[in-house]
């Protein structure tokens, strides 16, 4: 929100005999005035701070001190505001402005006392009203700000447009979003070709994710005045949000076809090239912002940014130098570099960048836990740790600093703990998206999946809340990769299409083909997938694969799957060789086969079975027992083929060993009763039979065939 500083014109009565000296006044007030309008602050202040010298005036330092808000130095500027009521207790306008530097540093029960002295010497001054209620707003004083700003409306005199765009500035920020928009619509009623509140009414309207309205609510505005860059600039931003980039490009291009150096359309524009992954355009809109205006160390800061999201970690260094350059005291910067250098693996250089940030800024929170973070990766975990507790120590109702501390603690395995420091910034701040997505982390590493995936929705609705955008896609990821494993697979494909309602991004395509194979539904997982075949991806063409095996079409899948096999690796290579190994086309599925993986040795075993080289399918599956890889499958291998070789002995241990894993693993008891039988002990052999069969619930086709055969056997 906008605060209005108030800026006094300096007059003075003239006086016998001291004309001289308050001309000279006069001329040098009027000289800082014209350097202030220009936006010259330094140079005005200290030609205030001469006319002062030569006549102690409240309006000259109330002057200095706007000045000097300007600038961002509110501590000086309530200083000179502290003098111009000294010299005047009952001059209202420095108490009025120095609310405003109170307010600017955050502290807010200074400011309303400000406002509130202002406001008895001066009741009838709407802009004061108006900024005590912005400052209640931040305090949560929901009650106190509203009626706060409708006394500001009462002495307004009427229902007058800017008072009723301000009281609407305030109830937004309450977030009575609602009565804000009919507040624009009253303005509209009054004064329908009043382009500010169109798109005050367009922004509110996006700002709710009501896209499509805020869109048309800029189509009026443009209407009124179609060379309005802002408006443009606003709806760009709506398309953008609602996934049609192709038109948000458009309107960003319309901005600044009007205005070519309008850095909000050229940093929209190169925002959007970063969602699209076009990173080096992004890189180099950025750069033409920061020569609209090279003296701004946040603009050099971001360009740094963009080519850390390249992954150019060295190379964004010197441009979050120069922002350091330009401002030697903006600490951002320095943990920036910090950053990059954690991220290029010298944690040890990065903690002074750190500790450079929190030397400008104690208190700058991120800092510390950057710096926290760095000694933890460091090998200096405790320390790290204690870094967090100093900041809890600072401020314990700051929820980032009980972040911190629990995402250290959980790096360190004290889950339970981590829960609880998490809980508490949750408590602090219930629309914290990061305290959301890391609770989720946290109870998914659990095994509560329930209640992750509720954090998870609570982390996507804040995070759009605070946002009002969806380039945190990995929410939604993260949501359906919970929803697959509690097997809510229709869920999950709807949010999957809610993906590609957003924008075509393949990896959602990916998911929900998996999921149309994992449920058995291959026509229809075939039908999805071709519509997105122009991808030429590897991954969908193996799951095509998958699809098609499940029809049964080997052909078919066996071209997908040599598709995919390049990229997609060691999955596609394993089945493909699968399905060659069904054909009985054992050396080609051998020839696939790499020595890599457990999966993949395992199964050149198998095909070694199965095209009857007994020998060397036991010797793979002893060594892989051997090498300490003694699963189910690697047992249950190696006595089918001690079994095949004759070894019965060594055929039951190494079932026994399968049973002892998993003793409802139906096929080990089988194989037992085929050893059996082959040994001429029927009746155990029925046995063991008979308790696959009921392993598998009646259902074991197999089981049921070896019973039928053995009743034809004579037991005697």
């Amino acid at each position: 929100m906008i605060q209005w500083l108030v800026w006094v014109l300096i007059t003075f009565p003239a006086s016998r005999g001291v004309e001289s000296r308050r001309d000279d006044v006069k001329r040098i007030s009027k000289k800082a005035d014209e350097l202030a309008d220009r936006g010259e602050y330094t140079e005005a202040i200290e030609l205030y701070e001469t006319a002062f010298q030569k006549e102690k005036n409240e309006v000259i330092i109330n002057n200095k001190g706007v000045a000097l808000d300007a600038l961002g130095r509110h501590e000086e500027a309530i200083q000179a505001y502290e003098k111009a009521v000294e010299l005047s207790e009952d001059y209202s306008v420095p108490w009025h402005n120095m609310g405003n530097s109170y307010q600017y540093l955050g502290e807010y029960k200074e400011a309303i006392e400000c406002y509130d002295r202002a406001i008895s010497i001066d009741p009838r001054n709407p802009e004061i009203y108006f900024d005590k209620a912005y400052v209640l707003s931040l305090m949560g004083k929901k009650r106190k700000s509203i009626k706060t700003a409708d006394k500001g409306m009462e002495v307004s005199e009427g229902k007058k447009t800017t008072y009723l765009l301000k009281k609407a500035e305030i109830l937004e920020e309450l977030g009575e979003l609602e009565k804000v928009l009919d507040l624009y619509n009253d303005v509209l009623l009054d004064d329908e070709e009043n382009i500010e509140a169109w798109k005050r009414k367009a922004d509110l309207l996006v700002s709710m994710e009501k896209y499509a309205e805020g869109i048309d609510a800029y189509d009026t505005a443009l209407t009124y005045a179609p060379n309005d860059e802002e408006a443009w600039n606003g709806k760009g931003f709506a398309f953008f949000s609602l996934g049609y980039y192709d038109e948000a490009e458009d309107c960003y291009q319309k901005a600044l076809d009007i205005d070519p150096k309008y850095a909000s359309a050229l940093y929209n524009k190169a925002y959007l090239y970063h969602t699209l992954g076009e990173y080096e355009k992004a890189t180099e809109l950025y750069k033409e912002v920061s020569k609209i205006d090279p003296e701004n160390e946040v603009l050099w800061n971001n360009l740094g940014n963009a080519l850390y999201n390249l992954g150019k970690y060295e190379e964004s260094i010197p441009y979050f130098v120069k922002s350091i350059e330009v401002n030697p005291d903006y600490e951002v910067a320095w943990n920036n570099i910090g950053n990059a250098l954690d991220k290029m693996g010298n944690y040890e250089d990065s903690l002074f960048y750190h500790e450079k940030a929190l030397d400008i800024k104690p208190d700058f929170d991120y800092a510390l836990y950057a710096l926290g973070y760095a000694q933890a990766k460091n090998g200096e975990v405790e320390e790290g740790l204690e870094k967090v507790n100093i900041s809890l120590d600072l401020n314990p109702e700051y929820e980032k600093a009980w972040y911190s501390k629990a995402d250290i603690l959980w790096l360190m395995g004290r889950t339970e703990e981590a829960l609880e420091a998490l809980n508490e910034a949750i408590d602090i701040n219930p629309e914290f998206p990061e305290g959301w997505e890391l609770r989720g982390d946290i109870l998914e590493d659990l095994g509560k999946y329930e209640e992750a995936l509720t954090a998870y929705e609570e982390a996507l609705r804040s995070y759009e809340h605070n946002y009002h955008m969806t380039n945190d896609i990995e929410y939604l990821y993260e949501k359906g990769g919970l929803l697959k494993e509690l097997g809510r697979s229709e869920k999950a494909m709807s949010l999957y299409d809610r993906i590609l309602d957003i924008r075509e991004d393949i990896e959602a395509v990916i998911n929900k083909a998996e999921i149309l194979v994992e449920i058995d539904e291959p026509r229809e997982a075939i039908s999805f997938s071709n519509k997105y075949l122009d991808e030429e991806d590897p991954e969908l063409y193996y799951l095509r694969g998958k699809a098609f095996e499940g029809l049964e079409n080997s052909d078919k899948a066996e071209d997908n799957f040599r598709r995919a096999l390049d990229e997609v690796g060691e999955k596609a290579r394993i089945s493909l060789s699968r399905l060659l190994a069904d054909e009985e086309r054992y050396d080609e599925a051998l020839e696939l086969l790499e020595e890599g993986s457990v999966e993949e040795k395992i199964l050149r075993a198998n095909v070694l079975l199965e095209k009857e080289d007994f020998e060397e399918s036991r010797d793979l599956f002893q060594g892989l027992i051997d090498e300490g890889e003694d699963g189910l499958q690697a047992w249950f291998g190696l006595g089918r083929a001690q079994r095949m070789l004759g070894d019965y002995k060594k055929a039951h241990r190494a079932f026994d060993m399968c049973l002892g894993i998993d003793d409802g693993f139906e096929p080990a008891w089988l194989e037992k009763a085929l050893v059996y039988k082959e040994q001429g002990k029927f009746p155990r052999a029925k046995e063991y039979a008979d308790i696959a069969l009921d392993e598998a619930g009646g259902d074991y086709e197999e089981a049921a065939t070896f019973l039928n055969e053995l009743e034809k056997e004579d037991f005697n």
